[in-house]
């Protein structure tokens, strides 16, 4: 009988397998939610650790010293520092120091604020002169006579000397554009690296650290050279060059956080006393003997001391060729260092190059202004500030629109300073900032040339803002001049007028027979008139004249004296544009003038084109016609003469002539001079002109002339432009020559 087959139940076994299958499922999934866990961990410890390692990592502080143009050794430095990747976390300095520092702070490059340096004019950053377009029509005229001004009635003194030559005004506007984008970063600390700078307290000496505040006024607190810029008000303090009480403040980028410190050791040393010779040298010793001390005390806390060779250099080598040099001198002195740049990364647990970027700047050239805020301490000049300023708000505005109107305002000068403050997000406040000066002031301007000799020239002006000024000249020259000018202004932009004057000069005259002679001239005169001006351009009016002579006319033949008086009525225009007065480069110059009486009319009309980058061109015509012979003989016309706007009040000048040569009625000269910069502040020019003249228009045929030509150079110097000139003409074949230096008065 067949074996019974063993019934198995089969289910058992496979309920067993399928629990073991979700068993192992659940213990491999268990498994690799551990390892995402594990990894998850992992990935947080390091992290934290990294940042740890961040928080922990050794920072960075740079430190660079005051030194005035010395200071462009930093941007050398700052480029290699820049290829050795190390990262600058603070950034202190002084003076220079602190302007190369607080630029590089808000994110500007090296290449950029070298480029910034090449291109600045430093001779007109580092004074506070106003360009000729931005003066009112009547400081035109007297703006380049003198060599020094004073306040006169300031503070209950009947004199006083100003704090400084240069009060700041360029600087702090060239301040206030580049930091544009930062004018409402309070906190330094806040800036793209944070930044502090050192200036000096003047009242109480100590040194005062800056955090915090409006960042062009810290800078230029920092840099205002005791002698050379007047000190800087911030609040109830004044502050001058950190560089007396800190020159190198390493312990303040210490302070502030750093812990690895190199520095930018512009090492002045002492002068041997046979180079104390100067104002400047001596200010020098002065200020290195003052920070000495804390000097070596700083010098003690640098991990790494760059000190650049600026032998041949001193704080006052502002110029392009000097940029560029000492910027390579501050190169190469770190250059040799870079094995001690790479020891610094490996304190930075950073062994390879692994800088963050340099934060770039990205300055808007517009802002929309929602309105303006004027702040000055005196608030009766805010209507006429906002009136200067000429730009309506809401609007937009570019920084060149702002700054035009910021020069406007400063070029009334009635402040010592002007700049402005941009503050707010999108929309912005304008705030106008202008500190007042003397209205009153006493003026000096000298010079010499070889037809007066020495001259000096002493002005008191004094000036009541809106309602008009009073000027007054007296001239000490071998022979004397004194004159005055009272204008009131009733209305805006219209006023009368009141010139009285007298002058006593030796003139020389060629006559027909070309023989010299010469007579003295007692001229008395007095103006009263009415004007109108056309914005910064333009003067047109009339008035009355009246004039006394007393002269021995010698050159018409004639020895008796002769005393004569006129009356008449004359009206006249004046337009000047130039862009300077000495060398303008465009611009036009127009003076005309009708007058009863002698029935004259005078035209004098110059023009400036520059042909290229140091050649400019300079056509003038001059032209004086007397339509009667019914007039004093002392206003015969004659040409010629240097100078000869001290002689005339209408004159005629003319190329290739010392003295002055009598000629008829109708009389034109025509003249062009052509212009060329052959370096800095140095210039020749070639001078040509023909003066054509008749008894009478109907006789073309009769018309005479005289041809005359020169040449002349000129330099700029302390003491205002210095001339050589020679010159001649077919009027006599005789070589001339003239000699000028200082300021035309």
């Amino acid at each position: 009988m067949p074996r019974a087959r063993k019934q198995v139940n089969i289910y058992p076994i496979a309920a067993t397998q399928r629990q073991h299958s979700k068993r192992n499922k659940s213990m491999m999934k268990k498994k690799s939610m551990n390892h995402k866990l594990f990894i998850f961990l992992l990935f947080f410890i390091l992290i934290n650790t990294n940042s740890a390692m961040s928080e922990t990592s050794p920072k960075v502080g740079l430190v660079l010293s005051g030194g005035g143009a010395l200071g462009f050794t930093h941007i050398g430095v700052l480029k290699v520092l820049e290829e050795e990747q190390i990262p600058i976390d603070y950034v202190a300095g002084t003076s220079m120091g602190s302007i190369i520092g607080g630029l590089y702070a808000i994110g500007y490059s090296p290449d950029e604020i070298l480029q910034i340096s090449r291109s600045q004019d430093w001779q007109f950053v580092l004074s506070d002169d106003v360009k000729r377009q931005y003066l009112s029509f009547m400081n035109k005229i007297e703006f380049d006579r003198y060599v020094a001004s004073f306040p006169l009635f300031e503070e209950q003194k009947l004199f006083s000397l100003p704090g400084g030559v240069v009060q700041g005004q360029n600087v702090m506007l060239l301040l206030c554009q580049l930091t544009r984008d930062f004018h409402n970063t309070q906190s330094f600390q806040y800036l793209p690296i944070p930044f502090a700078c050192v200036a000096s307290n003047l009242e109480t000496g100590d040194e005062h650290v800056i955090h915090d505040g409006y960042l062009p006024l810290a800078i230029s607190s920092s840099m205002a050279i005791p002698s050379i810029f007047a000190p800087v008000a911030v609040g109830d303090s004044i502050y001058v060059d950190g560089g007396i009480t800190n020159n190198f403040p390493v312990d303040v980028a210490k302070n502030i956080g750093a812990d690895i410190l190199i520095g930018v050791d512009l090492e002045l040393g002492l002068l041997e006393r046979h180079n104390l010779t100067s104002i400047d040298a001596i200010l020098r010793q002065m200020i290195v003997f003052m920070g000495y001390d804390k000097r070596e005390a700083n010098r003690q806390m640098l991990d790494l001391n760059i000190v650049p060779d600026i032998s041949g250099y001193t704080p006052a080598s502002f110029t392009t060729s000097a940029v560029d040099s000492l910027m390579q001198r501050g190169y190469r002195a770190v250059d040799s260092l870079r094995h001690q740049l790479a020891l610094i990364r490996q304190r930075l647990n950073s062994p390879a190059p692994t800088n963050k970027p340099h934060p770039p700047v990205e300055a808007k050239e517009s802002y929309f202004i929602r309105d303006i805020s004027v702040e000055s301490e005196n608030p009766d000049v805010h209507a006429q500030i906002r009136d200067l300023f000429h730009y309506q708000t809401p609007a937009t505005l570019s920084i060149a629109q702002i700054e035009d109107g910021v020069n406007r305002i400063y070029g009334t000068l009635h402040f010592s300073k002007v700049y402005y403050k941009l503050e707010g997000d999108d929309e912005k406040t304008l705030h106008l900032y202008a500190i007042r000066k003397s209205a009153n002031t006493f003026n000096v301007g000298v010079h010499y040339n070889t037809i007066d000799h020495a001259g000096v020239l002493l002005n008191t002006t004094f000036t009541k803002r809106g309602f008009g000024r009073a000027s007054f000249d007296a001239k000490l020259l071998i022979h004397p001049e004194f004159n005055a000018m009272l204008q009131l202004y009733p209305k805006k932009l219209f006023g009368i007028g009141l010139d009285p004057g007298y002058k006593y000069k030796k003139i020389d005259v060629w006559n027909s027979s070309q023989e010299n002679n010469s007579t003295m001239v007692s001229y008395l005169y007095s103006d009263l008139y009415f004007f109108h001006l056309y914005k910064n351009n333009m003067m047109t009016g009339f008035g009355v004249q009246a004039e006394y002579f007393d002269y021995k006319p010698w050159f018409l033949g004639t020895s008796s004296a002769n005393r004569q008086s006129s009356y008449n009525f004359y009206a006249f225009l004046k337009y000047d544009s130039f862009d300077d007065l000495y060398v303008p480069n465009q611009g036009v110059k127009i003076n005309a003038k009708i007058r009863s009486g002698d029935w004259a009319t005078y035209l004098k009309a110059q023009w400036a084109q520059r042909t290229s980058s140091r050649c400019t061109l300079l056509p003038s015509v001059f032209s004086r016609l007397l339509f009667t012979d019914d007039y004093p003989l002392i206003k015969t016309t004659m040409i010629g003469g240097v100078p000869y706007d001290s002689y005339f009040r209408e004159p005629m000048p003319f190329v290739g002539v010392n003295e002055f040569i009598p000629l008829e009625n109708y009389s034109a000269i025509g003249r062009i001079d052509m212009r060329i910069q052959v370096a800095a502040r140095h210039y020749i020019s070639i001078l040509s002109n023909i003066a054509l003249h008749t008894k009478s228009l109907e006789g073309i045929a009769d018309v005479k002339h005289i041809f005359g030509g020169g040449i002349s150079y000129m330099f700029f110097s302390l003491l205002g432009p210095l001339e050589f000139s020679l010159f001649t003409s077919d009027f006599h074949s005789e070589l001339g020559g003239f000699i000028n230096l200082g300021h035309r008065f």
